[in-house]
C-alpha cells in the first residue's frame, strides 16, 4: 500500500528523519544503553550518554522471508501489456539492475536481490525529491534497522512511467520496427535511467511523530526540522546528502543513499580487519573524516555524535585496499540527529547528548562545551579505535574480566567514565617497549631488530594524543587536518563522491 503523500510546500518544513538522538532531554541522566559486544575485538556498539529511551543504535534485522511467487497480474501497476502483433515474438524485459549498473559492482547485486523479493506486504514510499520537488517513488526491499521511534529501510526506486500506458510503450516501442530509429530510442532510454543515477537503492528513514518514550511530537518536529535544514545545505563527498523527503499527519520520510559497504565499526570488528586496516587505509578514512568535519565546523555546525557506527564504507570491505588509490570517498559522515548551528563567537552548549565511548570529560561531568572541541576529541577516540581494535578508556585487557548482570555491568560503566574524566588511557598494543625488553628480545629472536608497530603508526599515535587531552590543550580540526598525516593525503587525491 502506498504511503499518504502530502505535496510540502517548502523545503524547510519539519521532514528530516532524525536519529532519536537528537531527542534526548537535557536533563537526562547518564545511563548507558545495552550494547552489542563484538567478539572478534575489544570493540561494543556506542552507547548512549542519555537516557535508555534515547535510542542510538540500529539492531541489524535478518532479511525478509521471501513469499510464495505472485501471479504475473500483480507483477505490476496499471493494465496487462498489449500482447504482440501476430508473427512477432515479445522481447523479453531485462531485469532491473541490467538497465543500469554492470553486473560486477556489488550495488548491481543487491539491486538484483531486490528484484527478487515477492513479499505482498512490502510498502510503497513516496517522497518529493531534494531541489527539483519531483515526486518519486521507492518499494520497500527489506528493513535495515528498527529503533525506538523510527525503522530504516532498504528500498528500490520504481521508475516513473512516461505516459499513462506505463512502461507498455517502451516494449510496444521495441516491436515498431519501422517507427523511427531503435538506436534513437536506445539512447532516449539510456538519458532517462541516467535521471535517476544514485537514487536506485536508498535508505528510507520513517519516524513517527507520535510522542513515545518520554519524547513530545514538539520535540521531534524540532529535531526533524533541524536536521533537515543541516542536510539540505551539505555539499561534501564524504558527507550524507538529501536525496527525498516527505511529512504527513503521522510520520516524516527522509530518503537517504544507500552505502554498500556497512560502517566503520562493522570493519573494525571485521575477522578481516588485521588484513584491510593496514597504516596507509587508516590514514586514508581518517583523511576523509577529518575533511568532512572539518567543512562543518568551516560553515559553524557541530556533529557531536562522531563515531564508527556513524562512518559509513562507499565500497564493499573486500574493495577497500584496491579503493585507496582512487578518487572516489570511501566514507560517509552521516546521522545529523544531534547537530547544529552554531554561534562562532558564544559556542558554548549545554545539552548532554552523544555516545559515552566518545563522550570528552566536560561532558561527562556536566559542564558547558564547545562542540568543536568535542568533534576533535571523538575523532581521537574513532583513530585510537581503528588502530588498537578497542576503546582507549576501557580497562587494560589484564583488568577486563566477564561483566555479570546487574551491579557489576554499571561499576564497570562507571569505572569508564570515571578514566573519561581523568583522561586516564594507554596504548595497549603499541605500547612502547622499554630498551630493556627490545634488547631481551632480539637476543631472543637472534635477529635484526624489525621496525616496530609504534614507529610505523607513529604519526597516527601523536594525533590521537593531541586529541585526547583536556580540552584546554585539546588540538582544534583545522590543527589536525593541516598534519602531515593528514593534509598529505587529501592533498595526492581529488575527491569526489
Amino acid at each position: 500500500m502506498s504511503t499518504p503523500a502530502t505535496r510540502p510546500t517548502a523545503l524547510s518544513v519539519n521532514t528530516s528523519v532524525s536519529s532519536a538522538s537528537s531527542l534526548a532531554p537535557a536533563s537526562a541522566s547518564v545511563t548507558p544503553t545495552p550494547s552489542l559486544v563484538a567478539p572478534a575485538s575489544g570493540l561494543a556498539r556506542a552507547r548512549s550518554i542519555d537516557s535508555p529511551t534515547f535510542y542510538r543504535d540500529l539492531t541489524p534485522l535478518p532479511s525478509p522471508i521471501v513469499g510464495p511467487p505472485r501471479t504475473p497480474s500483480t507483477h505490476r501497476l496499471g493494465p496487462p501489456p498489449l500482447p504482440p502483433p501476430s508473427g512477432v515474438q515479445a522481447r523479453p524485459r531485462k531485469p532491473y539492475g541490467e538497465l543500469t549498473l554492470n553486473s560486477q559492482d556489488p550495488l548491481q547485486r543487491e539491486l538484483t536481490r531486490a528484484s527478487s523479493v515477492r513479499e505482498p506486504t512490502l510498502e510503497v514510499f513516496e517522497a518529493y525529491e531534494h531541489r527539483s520537488l519531483r515526486k518519486l517513488r521507492w518499494k520497500e526491499v527489506r528493513l535495515l534497522g528498527k529503533g525506538s521511534f523510527s525503522r530504516v529501510v532498504l528500498a528500490r526506486l520504481i521508475l516513473p512511467s512516461t505516459s499513462s500506458s506505463d512502461d507498455d510503450d517502451d516494449d510496444n516501442d521495441d516491436r515498431k520496427t519501422d517507427r523511427g530509429d531503435k538506436s534513437k530510442r536506445k539512447d532516449k532510454k539510456e538519458s532517462r535511467l541516467e535521471q535517476f543515477r544514485g537514487k536506485e537503492l536508498v535508505a528510507v528513514k520513517i519516524v513517527e511523530l507520535a510522542g513515545a518514550g518520554g519524547a513530545s511530537r514538539e520535540r521531534i518536529e524540532s529535531s526533524l526540522k533541524r536536521e533537515v535544514d543541516i542536510l539540505q545545505d551539505l555539499d561534501h563527498p564524504c558527507l550524507i546528502h538529501l536525496v527525498a523527503f516527505n511529512l504527513d499527519q503521522t510520520r516524516a520520510l527522509i530518503v537517504l543513499p544507500f552505502c554498500i559497504g556497512g560502517d566503520l565499526f562493522d570493519l573494525a570488528t571485521s575477522p578481516e580487519r588485521e588484513t584491510i586496516l593496514q597504516p596507509a587505509v587508516v590514514r586514508r578514512l581518517f583523511a576523509e573524516v577529518v575533511s568532512a568535519v572539518l567543512y562543518l565546523h568551516t560553515h559553524s555546525i557541530v556533529h557531536r555524535d562522531i563515531k564508527l557506527e556513524n562512518v559509513l564504507l562507499n565500497v564493499p570491505q573486500s574493495s577497500v585496499l584496491d579503493a585507496i588509490s582512487k578518487d572516489r570517498s570511501l566514507t560517509t559522515l552521516t546521522d545529523f540527529g544531534l547537530s547544529r548551528h552554531i554561534d562562532p563567537e558564544k559556542p558554548m552548549l549545554t545539552t548532554r547528548c552523544g555516545s559515552e565511548d566518545y563522550a570528552p570529560p566536560e561532558l561527562i561531568m556536566g559542564q558547558p562545551y564547545d562542540g568543536r572541541q568535542t568533534d576533535a576529541w571523538a575523532l581521537g577516540v574513532l583513530l585510537y579505535a581503528l588502530i588498537e581494535g578497542r576503546f582507549p578508556f576501557d580497562g587494560p585487557p589484564a583488568q577486563v574480566s566477564p561483566v555479570t548482570p546487574g551491579s557489576r555491568k554499571s561499576s564497570a560503566r562507571n569505572r569508564v567514565k570515571h578514566r573519561i574524566a581523568r583522561v586516564e588511557w594507554s596504548w595497549i598494543k603499541l605500547r612502547r617497549k622499554t630498551s630493556e625488553e627490545t634488547t631481551l628480545e632480539a637476543a631472543a629472536d637472534d635477529k635484526p631488530a624489525e621496525e616496530e608497530p609504534e614507529e610505523i603508526w607513529k604519526s597516527a599515535m601523536q594525533i590521537v594524543e593531541k586529541c585526547l587531552q583536556r580540552r584546554e590543550s585539546r588540538s582544534a580540526v583545522s590543527d589536525i587536518a593541516s598534519t602531515e598525516w593528514v593534509k598529505g593525503v587529501l592533498d595526492s587525491i581529488n575527491l569526489t563522491r
